[in-house]
């Protein structure tokens, strides 16, 4: 089967040390505008003291966050890091968020501290095509929201949902693998970087192979499975073992590592740097 994938960055987050009077007097004139929501933390290990929520045209918005939350006090203490988390599928580089960006991060020392790649499959329906294997995942959720609006959480990296439907659209299959990559990386050693982590995978089976050796009885009971009448894991040893041996026959996706990286890459050297 032919499988329509498309790569994309759906988050991005960076960091760089910057001045704390600086910065702080660079927001500050922002004070007043009403696209910008300032939020303060006072406590939460890994969260920032001071937020920012800026919001663009469409009713999105992005992030700013300074003076991590953190057990180990900064050496120098005229310097923070600086946080900027968006989304640069709906979110253009422009505006409040350009102003920020070439004022602290142009000089190219940033780190990459971690992003979300969208890999969208079309003509693929999350509730009919898509089968994973719960059981043989450590962290699994399942979230359904109605009959046929369902998200999967497969450990804290890897989301797929229907993309379609979040978009409210009716008339198309489109589920979409979502998975959070965290490089930590400055720039200059960006090139280089390869994501090497395990990747989760899911079976497509909008068209299937059918198994000779099943019985009627056990491939009734796969196509069951797929439409999640019940997890693989409540059957006995013996038929999850048949059941599982089928399954491997049919499509598998997993996104691919060297195209995970290219596509951060991608957006990071032809799009964000490229005027820099």
């Amino acid at each position: 089967m032919g499988l329509k994938t498309e790569y994309s960055v759906d988050m991005i987050r960076i960091r760089e040390e910057v001045d704390k009077k600086e910065f702080k007097a660079f927001m500050n004139q922002f004070r007043y505008e009403g696209d910008v929501k300032y939020n303060k933390k006072i406590s939460g290990l890994g969260n920032c003291r001071h937020n920012w929520y800026i919001e663009v045209e469409g009713g999105n918005s992005y992030w700013v966050g300074f003076n991590l939350i953190s057990l180990n006090g900064k050496a120098d203490k005229n310097k923070d890091y600086l946080y900027l988390e968006y989304n640069p599928n709906k979110i253009k580089m422009d505006g409040k968020l350009k102003k920020i960006f070439y004022r602290f991060f142009r000089g190219r020392n940033f780190e990459v501290v971690s992003a979300d790649i969208a890999v969208d499959l079309y003509n693929i329906d999350i509730n009919t095509d898509v089968f994973i294997d719960k059981g043989a995942h450590k962290n699994f959720k399942e979230h359904q929201y109605s009959k046929n609006n369902r998200t999967y959480y497969i450990g804290n990296r890897v989301k797929v949902y229907d993309k379609a439907k979040e978009q409210g659209i009716e008339d198309k299959n489109w589920t979409r693998y979502e998975i959070t990559i965290k490089p930590k990386t400055i720039i200059s050693n960006m090139k280089e970087y390869i994501y090497q982590k395990a990747i989760p995978g899911i079976y497509i089976i909008n068209n299937f192979e059918y198994d000779f050796n099943l019985t009627d009885t056990q491939w009734f009971i796969l196509q069951a499975l797929t439409n999640n009448a019940a997890p693989i894991h409540m059957l006995g040893r013996k038929m999850r073992k048949k059941i599982k041996s089928a399954l491997e026959k049919q499509t598998k996706f997993k996104a691919d590592r060297r195209k995970l990286s290219a596509t951060l890459k991608k957006y990071i050297f032809e799009d964000l740097l490229i005027d820099v």
